[in-house]
């Protein structure tokens, strides 16, 4: 494609037909921007193969150079219709973010070859795209209902849940805490009084504080509710367990007393 570029711009009659446009009438900078960008880039020579690509390019620069100023592009196209008299660009809608007209760019004094209006070009576009961003970040609006929400409470589980959480895997539990209750080989033997093993069994709720009312003590096993703890007295293998051990030097000394 650039190669059929290439010959199209060599052939062209004027810096109009050169960028591509068909009709040689007044053209926005914006788009002779927007034109030469697009083939800048197909007929440069270190992207084209063709023969005649640096000549091509030099005439890109040259018709992009004159149309891109205001002031040689009306002396362009006067001179291309034959007209002595300076064509009006057309007229564009006033609005409250437009801004004043620029000054004539003066002409420059020094023909500059196409690599230096290729190089000022990007320099320009890089330029445009940052203000085109910095534009884009004061627009921004963020949404600011999300941090005028209440904090959503944290989720509360019923007492069903509770209770299946406490007696499921009873058979594990017991297991582990009937090798927590066995005494050492090295330890010596209880001292308790008889009385002292039955007192470990959880007293009434009237007798303890309330931050005990609902523990197991012989089970070191804390509830939410006085009924909890009497679901697990009477219903639980563990507390039965523990209790019966609790109970058995108590039966042990009994046995051997003459």
């Amino acid at each position: 494609m650039g190669d059929s570029e290439v010959d199209r711009i060599l052939k062209a009659r004027n810096h109009f037909h050169v960028l591509g446009f068909e009709s040689v009438d007044y053209v926005d900078i914006a788009l002779v921007r927007k034109q030469y960008k697009a083939l800048a880039r197909q007929v440069h020579p270190d992207k084209c193969s063709h023969k005649d690509a640096e000549n091509a390019f030099k005439r890109l620069s040259e018709a992009y150079e004159c149309l891109a100023n205001e002031t040689t592009q009306y002396e362009h196209l006067a001179k291309c219709t034959g007209s002595k008299k300076r064509p009006r660009p057309p007229q564009r809608k006033a609005s409250a973010s437009s801004q004043p007209p620029k000054a004539p760019t003066r002409r420059p004094t020094r023909l500059r070859t196409a690599d230096e209006i290729y190089a000022d070009f990007l320099r320009e576009e890089e330029r445009q795209a940052e203000m085109e961003f910095l534009k884009r970040g004061f627009e921004r609006t963020y949404d600011t209902s999300r941090d005028e929400r209440a904090p959503s409470p944290p989720p509360l589980h019923s007492e069903t849940f509770i209770d299946d959480m406490l007696s499921s895997g009873l058979e594990t539990k017991q297991a582990k805490w009937s090798q927590f209750a066995k005494p050492s080989r090295t330890a010596a033997p209880p001292t308790q009084a008889p009385a002292a093993a039955v007192a470990l069994s959880s007293p009434p709720a009237t007798n303890l504080p309330s931050s005990s009312s609902t523990c197991c003590l012989l089970c070191r096993r804390k509830f939410m509710s006085a009924a909890q703890l009497a679901r697990h007295e009477s219903e639980s293998k563990l507390h039965a367990e523990n209790l019966a051990q609790a109970q058995q030097p108590s039966t042990t000394t009994k046995d051997q007393t003459p």
